[in-house]
């Protein structure tokens, strides 16, 4: 019997389905062998593998067409979910947002305690024109501070390759509290930072597994975000509010990571 492909899974989440216009044909573009998983968060509309293909995408494809909006942690969650139910042969994996721009899925030689590799993240801040451009041809990403920034290193979920078992399992754990964390969501008044804080409770994870367990850290960009605020359109909150931003950020960081801390202990994982 020949041994399963090992694939690099993209978690693609979705809820305005044309922004896939910008994600799809990059991951198109990637070399390496793909599986791509969809989770189409708007429950009126439909994503089809026809419509996908039509992107240029051609390797493996599995569509999660929700029932219900369940935001962007959720729609990561049922991502690993189906990983895990489909039995997918996959070391690493990575997640993108419809209207980002992934480049490279390179996985350099690791120890087995890194699960994880960070890289850079440029941001595409105003201009229409600049995303046209990086769509046709990535190269074209010109740093110029102003109009296309770089975050070094990025710190997110989002574009950070990751080992897939890991993920899974920190999936699993994160389900059991979930109630309590959408309790947090709800009293914050702005969009919860889902991919902060879903960073932040791997790598919580991860040292609760192993002191020794850590990222490594690669100086290339590796994801093009764009900065056109699509936020309150998906989500109907803004991201963080207009003043004391970094006060309400690491306020809503602590209480999330109290959180996840206490089941770890509680559970003795």
């Amino acid at each position: 019997m020949l041994p399963k492909k090992n694939y690099i899974i993209v978690g693609l989440t979705t809820f305005d389905t044309e922004f896939m216009r910008i994600s799809v044909p990059a991951i198109a573009k990637l070399k390496q062998k793909i599986y791509l998983i969809v989770h189409n968060d708007n429950p009126d509309t439909k994503v089809t593998a026809y419509q996908i293909r039509r992107l240029g995408y051609r390797g493996p494809l599995h569509i999660i067409n929700a029932s219900k909006n369940f935001g962007s942690l959720e729609s990561r969650l049922n991502i690993l979910f189906a990983i895990k139910d489909l039995q997918i042969n996959s070391d690493w994996m990575v997640f993108v947002d419809d209207d980002d721009i992934i480049t490279n899925v390179d996985i350099p030689v690791v120890q087995p305690n890194n699960f994880a590799v960070m890289q850079n993240m440029a941001i595409i801040k105003r201009r229409l024109l600049d995303l046209l451009k990086i769509m046709d041809n990535y190269k074209n990403c010109v740093i110029d501070e102003d109009n296309i920034v770089i975050e070094r290193p990025h710190i997110g979920i989002a574009g950070t390759l990751v080992r897939t078992k890991i993920m899974i399992n920190l999936a699993e754990l994160i389900d059991k509290i979930i109630d309590k964390v959408h309790e947090i969501d709800d009293s914050l008044g702005y969009r919860p930072p889902d991919d902060s804080m879903m960073w932040a409770y791997l790598n919580i994870y991860t040292k609760h597994l192993s002191i020794l367990s850590a990222p490594i850290y690669m100086d290339r960009v590796n994801y093009i975000a764009t900065g056109l605020d699509s936020v309150v359109h998906k989500y109907g909150k803004r991201l963080l509010p207009p003043n004391n931003q970094q006060q309400y950020f690491e306020g809503a960081m602590r209480r999330y990571c109290k959180l996840f801390e206490e089941l770890l202990k509680e559970k003795g994982n």
